[in-house]
C-alpha cells in the first residue's frame, strides 16, 4: 500500500535511490518509507523496525500531518501485530484511527480492531473495505481472517476470486502458500510461492517455513531445494547459513564450503548498503 501511494513502479530502482537519498539525508521521510516497505517485503523484520522507528522520530520531530502520523501508526500497528505484539499493535492502530478515521485505509484497521477486541464483526468492515479501495489488500486480509476462523474453504474461494480480478499480484499466492504450510501441505506451499516468485522480483523467505516443512515430513531433497529457492530469492547471511547447514548435514560437504563463501560475500555486500 505505502509504495503504491508513493507510486514507487520499479521495485529495485525505488530501493537504490532510497538508500542513495538516505546517505545524503537520514531524515528524508519517503526514503524511510520505501526502506521500511522494502525490508518488510525482504523478509528483514528487524530492519523493517529499525526504518519505521526512525520513519516516527523524524515525522514527529517534523511535525508531520494528522494524515501523514495515522498512516505511519498505521503501518506500525500492522508489524506490531505481523511480530506478535498485539497490546502495543492495538494502541498503535487505535491512535492511527483517531488521528484520521476517514482513511482509506481505515475499516481495515477497523476490522483488525473488531477481531482483536471481538468487538463486532470483522467482516462488515473487511466488506466495506473491498467496496471502497478496489485492490488485493481486502480480500488478502478478509481470507486470512476467515482461514484462521476454520472457514478454509470460505478464505480459498475469495482468493481464488481476488486472483481472478488481480491475476499479476503475488500476494494472494502467498497467502494460499501459507495455507498451505498451516495445514502440512509443504509440496502446494512451494507450488503458489513459486507462482508468487514468477510475479515478484524480492522476497522468498516464505521458502524458509517450507523447507522447514519438508524436513519434518524427512523429504530432504525437498528440503534442499526449498532452501536453495531461499537463498537465490533472498540472497542474505541467514539464507546462505540455513543452505550450507542442510548440505553438511546431507554429507554434501563440497556444496556446503562453497555456499559457506558467499556468506561472506552476502554480509560484505550487507555491510556496503
Amino acid at each position: 500500500m505505502v509504495l503504491k501511494r508513493l507510486g514507487v513502479q520499479n521495485f529495485d530502482t525505488a530501493l537504490a535511490l532510497a538508500e542513495q537519498k538516505l546517505k545524503k539525508n537520514p531524515n528524508d521521510v519517503n526514503a524511510l518509507w520505501i526502506k521500511c516497505e522494502a525490508a518488510q517485503f525482504n523478509g528483514d523484520i528487524r530492519e523493517s523496525l529499525s526504518a519505521l522507528s526512525k520513519l516516527l522520530e523524524v515525522a514527529t520531530n517534523q511535525h508531520a500531518s494528522n494524515k501523514e502520523m495515522a498512516a505511519i501508526k498505521a503501518e506500525e500497528g500492522l508489524m506490531l501485530v505481523y511480530t506478535k505484539h498485539q497490546m502495543p499493535a492495538a494502541k498503535a492502530i487505535k491512535n492511527s484511527l483517531l488521528l484520521n478515521p476517514n482513511a482509506p485505509e481505515a475499516p481495515l484497521l477497523m476490522a483488525l480492531t473488531a477481531w482483536q477486541d471481538a468487538t463486532g464483526d470483522p467482516i462488515v468492515h473487511y466488506d466495506k473495505y473491498i467496496a471502497s479501495v478496489h485492490d488485493v489488500d481486502g480480500y488478502i486480509s478478509k481470507a486470512h481472517y476467515l482461514f484462521v476462523m476454520g472457514k478454509g474453504e470460505a478464505a480459498k474461494k475469495l482468493l481464488a476470486e481476488a486472483e481472478k480480478k488481480y491475476p499479476q499480484s503475488p500476494f494472494v499466492n502467498y497467502e494460499r502458500a501459507y495455507f498451505c504450510i498451516t495445514t502440512s501441505d509443504a509440496q502446494n506451499a512451494e507450488k503458489y510461492a513459486d507462482l508468487a516468485e514468477q510475479k515478484l522480483a524480492f522476497g522468498g523467505s516464505i521458502y524458509a517455513d517450507i523447507a522447514n516443512r519438508y524436513k519434518k515430513d524427512g523429504k530432504t531433497d525437498k528440503q534442499l531445494a526449498a532452501l536453495r529457492k531461499l537463498a537465490q530469492y533472498c540472497p542474505r547471511p541467514e539464507s546462505f547459513t540455513a543452505l550450507a547447514q542442510a548440505l553438511q548435514e546431507s554429507g554434501k560437504v563440497d556444496e556446503a564450503n562453497k555456499v559457506k563463501q558467499r556468506i561472506t560475500g552476502a554480509k560484505s555486500q550487507k555491510l556496503a548498503k
